[in-house]
């Protein structure tokens, strides 16, 4: 086997036992982008936050009933198709927790949590300019990846989480974000 400079394998092959030729170049991964020209935006001036959507998606409160059973949360909201009755598919979640007690309230959820769940990667990334910790997670029962957004901003910090089966759309919400 020869490793070629993209970094591709390639073996022998033919009756002078030859290395098969690399390919000529990498191939492309395209990623398709939806047009946001028409999306709907949310703004939330209290928390400084606002992000677009689709026109046919709405966003839900989900504050429960009893705040006084979440003292820590200050502001739940989810997001998804207006025809998804029950569910959202993306949330935006602030606390007042630190970024490094909420990630640990998240890890020991989901570790006694029902859905067995993952942790495939966790890495830094920057969101409208601020540090932020990317968990992508895959749920073992559902065979769903979810990712989850970590960072502080204006004393708070935010969960933004999303599940979605159309995770272009919901990347694109998330990279959308904007921060006051």
């Amino acid at each position: 086997i020869k490793i070629c400079p993209d970094g591709s394998p390639v073996s022998r092959t033919g009756p002078n036992c030859e290395f098969t030729e690399c390919p000529a170049s990498a191939p492309t991964v395209s990623v398709v982008q939806n047009d946001t020209s028409t999306w709907e935006s949310y703004a939330n001036t209290d928390y400084g936050f606002s992000f677009k959507h689709p026109q046919d998606w709405e966003v839900r409160d989900l504050m429960p009933a009893n705040p006084e059973d979440f003292p820590k949360r200050k502001f739940w909201i989810g997001y998804a198709p207006k025809t998804v009755a029950e569910d959202v598919v993306g949330m935006i979640e602030i606390t007042s927790y630190t970024v490094s007690e909420k990630m640990e309230e998240f890890r020991r959820i989901n570790s006694t949590s029902t859905a067995a769940k993952v942790l495939l990667e966790e890495k830094k990334v920057m969101i409208a300019g601020i540090d932020a910790t990317e968990l992508t997670v895959v749920n073992t029962t559902t065979n769903k990846t979810y990712t989850y957004l970590f960072f502080s901003h204006k004393g708070n910090t935010f969960q933004v989480t999303n599940r979605s089966d159309d995770s272009a759309v919901v990347a694109q919400i998330s990279e959308l974000l904007s921060l006051q």
